[in-house]
């Protein structure tokens, strides 16, 4: 499947621009295609601190505030990102060489269901979606086939653990619960790639794209245009986003059907998660960690 097919609305106003130079009405949409347009057009401020990858910062966390100041605040209209402080020390300006103050602030980031999974996420946007910080590492640990729409941006080697990659899945589903409704995106940030999980708890439909390079290559310093793309989409997916397409209805996830009775727990999920509940594990229930450990999505790749 191709990623226009769930962001209908978002192609639409591109291909509006692109074709006769019309500019969306609407103030949001006007300014979603601004800050698009501004980057593509005008990103020599921001190649140097993200072309060196997460080395150059000396770790995951360092990087995360790096590319949520350098790449994500300037894609999304939505400007307020909120870090773990339970493993984010607060920092008051961008780790990069220009120092820049940055609109990523920490504090309490938990989200869980008493008998469901329960945990901080590394980032969270705007409480509109999560983002998860990978560890990396530079095996190899699964292949997947290149998409048509993603081909240029494809890598060949992923930098995402397969811890990382259940967290991903968790999260994707989990804060979907707690949006309630719609198709709810998560971001996963490597040290040079990106990863793009969407969950609909109505639906049960979960869609993942192939992992995709940040920039166009290790001796360019270039952004790669299909990935900027696909984040800035997923950014604004409140905006942009059609929604699970017709032809997907049918495709699902198998996960109500694995929770069975424990359904109703999840979709109490709440965020702050009270830390009392914490310790009741005896309570949590007790398959889905089978679940996202063992999980194989079907063909719904972008």
């Amino acid at each position: 499947m191709s990623f226009r097919s769930i962001f209908t609305f978002g192609y639409k106003l591109l291909d509006e621009f692109l074709t006769s130079g019309s500019v969306p009405k609407k103030e949001m949409y006007k300014e979603a295609l601004r800050k698009l347009l501004q980057f593509l057009l005008d990103d020599t401020d921001d190649r140097p601190a993200l072309s060196a990858g997460s080395s150059k910062y000396g770790s995951e966390k360092n990087w995360a505030f790096v590319i949520t100041q350098h790449l994500l605040s300037k894609l999304s209209v939505t400007t307020e990102f909120l870090a773990d402080s339970a493993t984010m020390k607060e920092v008051n300006c961008c780790p990069c060489d220009r120092k820049e103050m940055i609109p990523c602030k920490t504090g309490n980031t938990s989200i869980g269901c008493v008998k469901g999974w329960q945990g901080e996420l590394d980032i969270v946007m705007g409480m509109k979606m999560p983002i998860k910080v990978a560890q990396t590492t530079d095996n190899c640990l699964f292949e997947e086939n290149v998409s048509q729409s993603s081909a240029s941006a494809e890598v060949n080697k992923h930098d995402f653990t397969e811890r990382d990659l259940n967290q991903m899945l968790a999260q994707t589903i989990l804060f979907s619960f707690y949006k309630g409704k719609g198709l709810i995106p998560c971001i996963g940030l490597g040290s040079s790639f990106v990863k793009l999980h969407f969950y609909d708890c109505e639906k049960d439909i979960l869609l993942r794209s192939n992992t995709l390079n940040l920039m166009l290559s290790e001796e360019h310093e270039s952004f790669e245009t299909v990935t900027i793309l696909m984040l800035w989409l997923t950014l604004n997916y409140e905006l942009l986003c059609s929604g699970v397409p017709d032809e997907l209805k049918n495709l699902k996830a198998g996960f109500h059907e694995e929770l069975g009775s424990f359904l109703e727990c999840y979709k109490n999920t709440t965020s702050p998660f009270p830390v009392q509940l914490n310790d009741h594990e005896e309570e949590k229930e007790p398959t889905y960690r089978g679940y996202f450990d063992s999980y194989k999505d079907p063909d719904i790749v972008f």
